[in-house]
């Protein structure tokens, strides 16, 4: 594949328009994919990741729409099941709290002013650790926040994931391309 049919491929989010994906079945693509290697060529990885990228664009646009006539098919015959898995068609719901500060001043009133007692009614991670950072100094924030790489297992073992990251957002320096992230 040269550089303009990658170009080409990874600004289209049709799987048509990729070589690969118009040319092949899933069962060679997968085959293929099987077995590739570390020492593979730096265009051949980025082949790679593209394709991915469009096979699973693809396959949520499937998804999406095999769930849209899931959901005429339940609004005509009712709810399916399948063992524990129920799916029924309606509106997702979540809960917002409207008055943070009234909640908290109530809580704490329910508790009897027990700060424990009120812990144990928050999220498992209410603090937005970034703002909190810019408000306390470093000692403090590491007092109060931990943070740990948390590795994929497989079959017991740690795998390293891949990180994406698009550097415009990030508040660290780029690294360099001959780095890389061992956490």
């Amino acid at each position: 594949m040269n550089d303009d049919d990658l170009e080409e491929a990874s600004t289209s989010p049709d799987p048509s328009k990729h070589p690969m994906v118009s040319n092949q079945t899933l069962a060679q693509i997968e085959q293929s994919a099987a077995i590739l290697l570390v020492e593979e060529p730096e265009a051949e990885l980025l082949h790679w990741l593209n394709l991915s990228a469009v096979l699973l664009a693809s396959a949520k646009q499937i998804r999406q729409r095999v769930e849209q006539v899931a959901i005429g098919w339940i609004e005509q015959n009712g709810p399916v099941e399948v063992g524990d898995i129920r799916y029924t068609a309606g509106h997702a719901k979540i809960v917002k709290c409207l008055h943070v500060s009234r909640c908290m001043e109530l809580v704490l009133e329910a508790c009897r002013g027990d700060f424990d007692s009120v812990v144990l009614h928050l999220r498992s991670d209410p603090w937005k650790y970034g703002s909190v950072r810019s408000l306390l100094s470093n000692e403090a924030y590491e007092q109060l926040f931990q943070t740990e790489s948390k590795p994929k297992l497989v079959e017991g073992k740690p795998q390293k994931q891949l990180i994406t990251t698009d550097t415009r957002f990030a508040s660290f320096p780029r690294l360099d391309t001959d780095q890389s992230e061992d956490e």
